[in-house]
């Protein structure tokens, strides 16, 4: 029974969602790279969940809604709009998975660690960064957060983040295969994938009860493997990643409301 459980959770979070990248990257355009992984990311998300969501109700259900709204903004809307319209969906996604808490109560340390977070959204957003390797920075940093959140106690985040991961790993293998020297997806999904993991890790703060360093940590570790041009700068990344992982491990007082 053990092993047919754990068969199901490989098929939902790793091999389902990365199978179906894989063929959108054989017989699609690098231009269709952001909507291939959409599509795996939330066939995958609703397996997890196990239900179809169309009227999400918690913060982790609208993530797919999130993603899907950043998705449309990035094909649709016009350059000259675009920072303007993700910062806008950036700043309500934040709103929307900050009420219940706010709700309940509003606190001077919240309302420090949400500006924090909606800080780095809008960095990503107005500052340019020009490296090669959007795809892996993001699958990176979801397998490590998907990891911290199953072991902080929430399996049903850490399986929904690494799924992530899994969508967007064929464009990761892809820029390791050319050694991070051509671009695999177009600059702007960078944004997107940046947005995306932030509010991932808001939600794993907040919900699952990361503590503050371990989630400062990954946050600092993800905007240098963005915003530096050198793969050297991969290194401090993985370094800070791991130092959140013992930090994790170390800790065993988790506690999660998923």
């Amino acid at each position: 029974m053990q092993i047919k459980i754990l068969i199901i959770m490989l098929l939902q979070t790793l091999i389902m969602p990365f199978i179906i990248g894989a063929i959108g990257a054989r017989f699609y355009k690098k231009s269709s790279a952001l909507f291939i992984i959409l599509i795996a990311w939330v066939i995958a998300f609703f397996w997890i969940n196990g239900q179809v969501l169309l009227y999400p109700k918690t913060p982790v259900e609208q993530l797919w809604v999130f993603l899907s709204v950043a998705v449309l903004i990035t094909y649709f809307v016009k350059d000259k709009f675009y920072k303007t319209a993700m910062s806008l969906l950036y700043i309500v996604g934040l709103l929307i998975a900050s009420w219940p808490v706010v709700q309940y109560e509003l606190t001077f340390v919240f309302t420090l660690e949400s500006g924090l977070f909606l800080a780095a959204g809008l960095f990503v957003i107005f500052v340019k960064s020009k490296n090669n390797r959007a795809a892996f920075t993001l699958s990176m940093a979801c397998v490590l957060l998907g990891g911290v959140s199953a072991l902080t106690s929430s399996l049903l985040m850490g399986q929904v983040i690494i799924s992530l991961a899994a969508a967007s790993g064929i464009y990761a293998l892809l820029e390791i295969k050319h050694k991070f020297k051509v671009r695999q997806v177009p600059e702007k999904y960078l944004t997107v994938f940046s947005l995306m993991f932030f509010m991932l890790l808001y939600v794993v703060r907040v919900y699952v009860e990361l503590n503050i360093e371990v989630t400062l940590s990954i946050m600092l570790a993800y905007i240098v493997s963005v915003f530096s041009f050198k793969n050297q700068s991969l290194v401090i990344a993985i370094i800070i990643y791991l130092l959140s992982l013992v930090i994790i491990v170390m800790d065993d007082s988790g506690s999660s409301y998923y």
